[in-house]
Parts: structure tokens; C-alpha cells; sequence
């Protein structure tokens, strides 16, 4: 993929059954430096190439669009164009086509794989975008914690297996049968007359994630691309580990203060990656989040050194004032735990013996008395 002379020559006699090709990055660039005033400017230069380059499938139809190029812009007797042409077996797509190259065209593998890539890609888009364009999949992502999430990504990916082989209409309700090749049951899913779904393998019902034919109802037959609200259940989603828990009588139950700190933790640390790499791509940006990012640093510092003495403060009150909070609140937030419960004990008094015990002390006495006469 080069034209250097010595190394044409070394190919030949090195691998004489290899296909020579030129790289088509190089051959675009020189044309870019040397031939702007040619096709008026950069984009014509790229235009006019690249249908060489890439879309010009056959040889006649090279030599005859050749041809009106070379007459369109009167470039009869440049000496570039014509060396170009002389190597066309080389680079344009109506003879490289014939020889097997893996597809590629370009010097190295990741100038070829990085331009393909950045088609597709771009530094901020996320896992869920890479593997599926898929509203549905994005919302569960957002909504629900990761272990659901998976389940769900499953159910989805086996969606797109299944085909919908009948449907019949009873009594203001639609039956759907869904088949699959993997499986030889076939499942039916009711449509009610509120649109409310139901299917015969129960998932919903038993693992209240929804399944993947009822997914395949909600995108083919009802043009439904997000999961209805009615079938995302808090219990499963991130904002339930947010809200408090309360025991029956209402009092709230205390979370563990590493657990929430560990929360908080992942919490901010996602929300910070985002806006670092948004901010990362433009100066300006970069400037205003600093500033901000100092301040706040400022103003967190400051909140954690008043809580910490708040915190001295609480340890050096009286105990007095201590015990008469407690004693005041501990009956209204008090909640008996079931089982087992403990036996109210004195510890003035003495264990009541059995009458074994007493027969053998008074024994014991007889034979002690018996001694010292």
C-alpha cells in the first residue's frame, strides 16, 4: 500500500502472488495539497475522488466518468491526475474489488477500524447505546437496579426471536400466540379490553419483571417502544433504596451510615464522570466546571467541619440531659420485636431451689455439724 519504487519492487520478487494495492488515506491527502485550485476547493476534491474511490464499480464505467472529469474541469495535461491514472489498478474500486484485501484500504488496521468506528461511536455514548438503539432498554437501565435490569435485557434479547403466529378476538379481548424455534411451547398473551397485558407463563406474575412475549405484543402489535408504567414496580427500581422504610406503627428504620455512604458514593461519582467527559471538550466548559468544582470543594469542606463539631458538642453534653432525651422519646418510637421474649428478672433475689437442693444442703449441714463436735 505504498508507491514507494523499492518497495514495489522488493513485493514482487518477495510475495509475487500478492495483490498490490495503494493506500487510498494518502492518495486522498496529496490530492487535498496539491489539487484545490483544480476542483475549486477541498469538499470537490473529496466528492470527485471518493466516487473513484468507492462507489465506481465497474471498469468502463471508471474509464468513461474519468473521461468527463477530465473534460468537465480541463485538466488534460496535469501531470498528477495522469500518474494517478496510471496506478488506478491500484486504488480505484473497479479493480481492487477482484482481489481479496479484508476490506481494507488504508495503510494501517486502525486508521481503517477508527474511521468505521467513528460512524457509529463517539466517546460519550454509553454501554446500553452500544449494544441496542433501544428506548425500552434505556428506560430500564435508568429505572431499574442492576440485577433487574439484567433479567429484563434478557427477556428483551429473547423477544426478537419470537414471531407472532395468530391472534384471535373473544369477547372484547385479544388473544395472541407467540412461538419461538428454541422452544415448543407456545405462549398466549391476553390483551384486555384496557390494553392490559397477561401472558401463560406468568414471569409477570411471579418474578414481576415482564416477559419477552409480552414485549413482543407491546412493539409489533401495539406500538409501545417504553415499558408502561404500570408494569415497573417500585420495589425494583432505584428510587426504593432512596425513599425511607418505616415498620408497621410508621417509625422509620435507620439505614446503615456506610451503606448510605457507599450509595452517595456511586451516586455522585456517575453523575461527576458525565459531566467531566461533556466538559472535557470544550475550554470554556472546562474553565466554568474548575471554578465551580473549587467552590464546591470550599463549601463542602465547610458543611463537614460545622457537622463535625456538632458532633463534639453532642459527646461533651451532660449525660443527665442525654438520659432525659432518651427517656422521653424511647417509649413513643419503641417497637417489640416478635419471638422469643425476655423474662423479667431481680437481681436482688436468690435463685429458687429445688427440693433435691434443699434435702442435699440439709444432708451436707448434718455431715459438716457431725465433723466439728
Amino acid at each position: 500500500m505504498n508507491q514507494d519504487a523499492a518497495m514495489v519492487k522488493a513485493i514482487l520478487q518477495v510475495m509475487p502472488d500478492t495483490y498490490h494495492t495503494l493506500c487510498t488515506w494518502h492518495i486522498m491527502q496529496n490530492a487535498l495539497k496539491h489539487m484545490n485550485s483544480v476542483f475549486r476547493g477541498p469538499s470537490r476534491v473529496k466528492d470527485v475522488l471518493s466516487a473513484f474511490m468507492n462507489d465506481t464499480e465497474e471498469e468502463e464505467e471508471f474509464l468513461t466518468t474519468w473521461s468527463q472529469m477530465i473534460d468537465q474541469y480541463n485538466v488534460h495535461n496535469n501531470n498528477r491526475l495522469s500518474s494517478i491514472f496510471d496506478v488506478r489498478a491500484k486504488w480505484a474500486y473497479a479493480y481492487v474489488r477482484r482481489a481479496w484485501s479484508v476490506g481494507m484500504r488504508s495503510t494501517q488496521l486502525s486508521e481503517s477500524f477508527n474511521a468505521s468506528l467513528k460512524d457509529y461511536l463517539n466517546s460519550g455514548i454509553n454501554m446500553v447505546s452500544l449494544k441496542i438503539p433501544c428506548k425500552m432498554l434505556s428506560q430500564a437501565r435508568e429505572v431499574y437496579r442492576k440485577a433487574i435490569f439484567k433479567e429484563f435485557q434478557e427477556q428483551l434479547l429473547e423477544a426478537i426471536e419470537l414471531v407472532i403466529t395468530n391472534y384471535v378476538e373473544d369477547d372484547r379481548k385479544l388473544f395472541y400466540t407467540v412461538d419461538t424455534e428454541n422452544s415448543s411451547k407456545k405462549r398466549q398473551v391476553i390483551r384486555e379490553s384496557d390494553d392490559s397485558l397477561s401472558c401463560s407463563c406468568r414471569m409477570f406474575e411471579i418474578k414481576e419483571v415482564l416477559c419477552s412475549h409480552v414485549i413482543i405484543v407491546l412493539r409489533e402489535r401495539m406500538s409501545i417502544k417504553e415499558i408502561p408504567i404500570s408494569y415497573i414496580l417500585k420495589r425494583w427500581t432505584k428510587q426504593a433504596r432512596v425513599e425511607s422504610v418505616q415498620y408497621l406503627h410508621g417509625h422509620s428504620i435507620e439505614a446503615d451510615p456506610k451503606l448510605q455512604q457507599t450509595c452517595r458514593y456511586r451516586s455522585l461519582c456517575s453523575v461527576f464522570t458525565r459531566i467531566s467527559s461533556r466538559v472535557s471538550e470544550s475550554e470554556k466548559a472546562y474553565n466554568v466546571a474548575n471554578e465551580y468544582a473549587n467552590n464546591l470543594a470550599k463549601l463542602v469542606e465547610n458543611i463537614l467541619c460545622l457537622e463535625m463539631e456538632g458532633n463534639i458538642h453532642e459527646k461533651n453534653r451532660e449525660p443527665q440531659d442525654l438520659n432525659n432525651e432518651v427517656n422521653c422519646t424511647q417509649d413513643s418510637n419503641l417497637v417489640k420485636a416478635k419471638g422469643l421474649k425476655k423474662k423479667e428478672t431481680s437481681k436482688g433475689r436468690r435463685r429458687i431451689k429445688s427440693s433435691f437442693e434443699k434435702s442435699f444442703s440439709q444432708e451436707k449441714e448434718v455431715i459438716k455439724s457431725s465433723f466439728t463436735l
